[in-house]
C-alpha cells in the first residue's frame, strides 16, 4: 500500500510543482501590479503574498478542515458517478457513425489533436459556465452553491469548498460536454480512448494556467489588462465574483473565457481601488461555521422550504375542501 501511495504522488507531483511555480509566478507580477517601485523588498513580497489575517482567519482554517474532510468521503459520495468521458465518448460515437463510411475515418494527426483540444477547452469551459449561471439563478441550485460563497476570505483550498450536490452538478455538466465532443472526433478520427483522455488532460492544463487557477481563490488581486480580460478571466474577476455586495452578484460566472459573460451580461471589471467584503453577510455567517454545517446547512434549508410548501398546500386543500 505505502509503495502505491508513493507512486500516486509521484504521477501527480510535477503537476503540483508546476501549479506552484505558476502560482508564484502570478504573486510576483500582482506584486509588481500593486506596490509601488520604492518600497518592494523581499520581505515586503512575502508579507505581501502570504499576511496572517489571511492565512489565520477562521474561514481559512475551515477550508482546510473541509478539504481534509472532503479528501476522506469524496470516494464514497464520487464512486458511482466517476466514468470517463472519453470512453463514454466512444460509446455515443457508435450511433453518430450510423450511416457513415467507414473509409473516411482519418488516423489523428497533429492538427486534429489540436482541434481536440481546443474543442474541450471550449466546451468544458461553457459546461463551468453553464453550471455556474445556473447555481445561481435556481434557487434549489443555490442553496448548495451558498457552501462555496460563504468563504469569508480567499485561499486556494476555497476552491474545494463545494457542497457534494454542487460538485456532482459541475462534474456532470463538465462530463456531458465533454463527451459530445469526443463523440463527434471519433466519428471522423480513429483516437483511441487513451489518448484521447490524456489530450483532455492537456485541455485540463490548459486551463488551469490560463485562468492562473490558484490565484481565482486568493488576496491577490492579479490583473490581465483591460484588453486581454476582454477575452480571459484574471483571478481579480472571480475574487469580485465572491464580493457580498448585491450588485456584484451572479457577475463573472465564467472560468477562463470572458466570451459567456459578454454574450449572457454578466461581465464585470474589478473597479481600481475599490475593495468589498467576501461572503454572504452577517444574517447567514453563523451558518456555515463548520465542517458539518457546510454539509448540512443546504439540505436543512432545503428540507425546511419543503416541509413549509407542504404545510402551506395542505392549509390550502384543507379550506377549500
Amino acid at each position: 500500500m505505502a509503495g502505491t501511495l508513493a507512486a500516486d504522488i509521484a504521477a501527480v507531483a510535477p503537476f503540483y510543482v508546476l501549479a506552484t511555480l505558476w502560482a508564484a509566478l502570478g504573486a510576483i507580477i500582482c506584486y509588481g501590479q500593486t506596490r509601488p517601485h520604492v518600497s518592494r523588498s523581499l520581505a515586503d513580497f512575502l508579507a505581501f503574498a502570504c499576511p496572517p489575517r489571511i492565512l489565520l482567519h477562521p474561514s481559512a482554517r475551515l477550508d482546510l478542515w473541509f478539504m481534509a474532510v472532503r479528501w476522506l468521503v469524496r470516494p464514497i459520495l464520487a464512486a458511482p458517478f466517476v466514468f470517463s468521458a472519453a470512453a463514454a465518448g466512444e460509446w455515443l460515437a457508435r450511433p453518430l457513425a450510423h450511416g457513415v463510411d467507414a473509409s473516411v475515418l482519418t488516423s489523428p494527426s497533429l492538427t486534429a489533436a489540436i482541434a481536440l483540444v481546443a474543442a474541450l477547452i471550449v466546451a468544458t469551459d461553457f459546461a463551468r459556465f453553464v453550471a455556474h449561471y445556473l447555481a445561481h439563478r435556481v434557487p434549489v441550485l443555490w442553496t448548495f452553491h451558498k457552501v462555496h460563497h460563504s468563504a469569508e476570505v480567499l485561499i486556494p483550498p476555497t476552491a474545494l469548498r463545494l457542497h457534494p450536490v454542487d460538485e456532482l452538478c459541475l462534474v456532470l455538466a463538465i462530463a456531458a460536454a465533454n463527451t459530445l465532443v469526443y463523440g463527434v472526433f471519433f466519428v471522423f478520427y480513429q483516437f483511441t480512448v487513451t489518448d484521447a483522455a490524456r489530450l483532455g488532460l492537456d485541455a485540463y492544463v490548459a486551463l488551469y494556467l490560463l485562468s492562473f487557477y490558484p490565484l481565482r481563490h486568493s488576496h491577490l488581486p492579479l490583473r490581465f489588462g483591460a484588453t486581454l480580460e476582454r477575452v480571459l478571466l484574471s483571478p481579480a474577476m472571480h475574487q469580485l465574483h465572491h464580493s457580498g455586495e448585491v450588485r456584484h452578484h451572479g457577475k463573472n460566472l465564467g472560468f477562463a473565457l470572458a466570451l459567456w459573460d459578454r454574450l449572457f451580461g454578466t461581465l464585470a471589471a474589478p473597479e481600481v481601488g475599490v475593495t468589498w467584503s467576501l461572503g454572504l453577510g452577517t444574517a447567514e455567517h453563523g451558518a456555515y461555521s463548520s465542517v458539518w454545517a457546510l454539509y448540512t446547512t443546504p439540505v436543512i434549508e432545503l428540507g425546511c422550504r419543503l416541509l413549509y410548501s407542504a404545510r402551506r398546500q395542505y392549509r390550502i386543500l384543507a379550506r377549500d375542501a
